[in-house]
């Protein structure tokens, strides 16, 4: 099915997903931070997937509200206007979910957006949960059988479905970018986790996406802890002529990989398409291999890693801890000892078996890692005692750098790294030769993993000391 862009979506048909009749299947990561971030970062995680690896899918994190730890300027949905009786957006929060959906588009990555999330309970609240809808328009309400709350929730989508993108003028609803809206993150109808969201919860709100994105995918959000598939996903949510086409369970830890080709095997024999929305945190790098062989035998049509972290803004990596060393992920990968700080030690292992298993899925064999990309940015840096150093935007698929001056044939940094925190990168320099008012003149590019370079960035003047 071809959209008004020129681009086919993503369909589903007993059980499997499919690119213009042909099986689409997919190994790759969750971008948590795509829809927050800067262009320039949104560009670095959506070209080093599509670089990557064949059939690039990500998925993101859901709307941000104003809460404990979001603030404004932070928030898609800042709060409820009563008077009115609508929802209060940020428009330039929302700009970059338009831009991460246009370079989406640009880079060819199909993404699976979540609306909205589950309440844990604790303070942190993280981005904002749906609690604080609630308390916005009905304090005390039930979030999944309060008419008054559906109704509210159903309006957010409709807002959320009908925007136009405005870098694309395209529609949400009507962009194949997305392969699927998910009803919302880990959503479970209990306290203890261990039921899903209620069934007809699920399917009233499938239902409204499905009459605004007549065309686009709708993925069930809940997140059942329980070891009965059954009672993972509710009956409702199962029957043929459900809104729901795609199933999801998440994956943490060695103890809950066993489950995965059952819950393959249920989602189909309802005529479901499975994906692994989210898995990680095993001790081991091997683990990563074996999950991605075992989905794809059972005939999963995806599973995707939690997560990858891009370059930063301001030179280095967006990090990020788990909790028992584990930490977000970055391509190429780099070893503890290169990164020292906030590095999984499994990091180089990770990727490598995203990569051998998106082409696996695909049917392809895996070749050498992706040229990399040009820097799109370097700057000097003055430093104590006046002397000098360099930073600069790193470049998806760089390895290591080379720093070149227009001065000498001689390099002046043969590789150098830029696997560091955000904001901590700069590059000391050795003596140019500067006589008093002169400048060097230098630039950076990147080289792959296997040697390979790619172009340069901008020449960047150096004075004089």
């Amino acid at each position: 099915m071809i959209s008004s862009t020129g681009k086919a979506y993503i369909t589903a048909r007993s059980g499997s997903l499919y690119l213009q009749n042909r099986p689409f299947r997919f190994a790759s990561f969750n971008l948590p931070t795509l829809l927050t971030s800067t262009p320039y970062e949104q560009e670095d995680l959506l070209s080093t997937l599509a670089l990557g690896w064949p059939n690039p899918v990500a998925r993101t994190y859901t709307l941000q509200l104003v809460s404990k730890r979001i603030g404004q300027g932070e928030a898609n949905i800042i709060g409820w206007d009563g008077q009115a009786g609508r929802w209060k957006w940020d428009e330039g929060a929302m700009r970059r979910y338009d831009s991460a959906l246009a370079l989406a588009a640009k880079y060819d990555v199909r993404l699976i957006i979540p609306i909205i999330n589950q309440d844990y309970g604790g303070d942190t609240n993280w981005v904002g949960n749906f609690t604080d809808l609630c308390n916005w328009v009905e304090p005390g309400a039930h979030w999944w059988t309060s008419g008054r709350m559906i109704d509210v929730f159903k309006l957010l989508i409709t807002d959320l479905l009908n925007r136009v993108n405005t870098l694309t003028g395209v529609r949400y609803c009507d962009d194949p970018t997305i392969l699927c809206w998910e009803t919302g993150n880990e959503m479970n109808g209990s306290t203890e986790g261990n039921r899903p969201a209620p069934g007809a919860w699920t399917v009233e709100i499938g239902n409204h996406i499905k009459q605004l994105a007549p065309n686009t995918l709708i993925m069930d959000g809940s997140f059942a802890r329980n070891d009965n598939q059954k009672s993972c996903w509710p009956a409702e949510v199962l029957v043929p002529n459900s809104p729901i086409s795609i199933l999801s369970y998440h994956y943490y830890g060695s103890g809950d990989a066993y489950r995965l080709p059952k819950d393959v095997s249920f989602a189909q024999k309802h005529g479901k398409v499975f994906i692994a929305g989210e898995f990680g945190f095993f001790p081991e790098a091997h683990e990563f291999d074996a999950f991605f062989l075992s989905a794809r035998k059972a005939g999963a049509a995806g599973a995707l890693v939690w997560a990858m972290r891009g370059h930063a803004q301001d030179g280095g990596f967006d990090t990020h801890g788990e909790d028992d060393e584990i930490w977000a992920y970055h391509a190429p990968g780099w070893t503890t000892q290169e990164a020292r700080e906030e590095w999984d030690a499994r990091e180089i292992d990770v990727i490598n078996a995203v990569r051998q298993a998106a082409h696996d899925f695909a049917g392809l064999k895996c070749g050498q890692h992706p040229v990399p990309v040009r820097p799109p940015e370097a700057w000097a840096v003055q430093l104590p005692g006046g002397s000098w150093g360099l930073a600069w935007r790193g470049s998806a698929w760089s390895k290591t750098y080379e720093v070149h001056s227009d001065r000498s044939e001689t390099l002046v940094h043969p590789s150098a790294v830029d696997c560091c925190m955000k904001g901590k990168l700069m590059l000391p320099l050795p003596d140019l030769g500067l006589r008093e008012g002169e400048k060097a003149w230098l630039r950076v590019r990147g080289v792959s993993a296997e040697g390979q370079v790619g172009p340069f960035s901008e020449a960047v003047g150096i004075p004089s000391w």
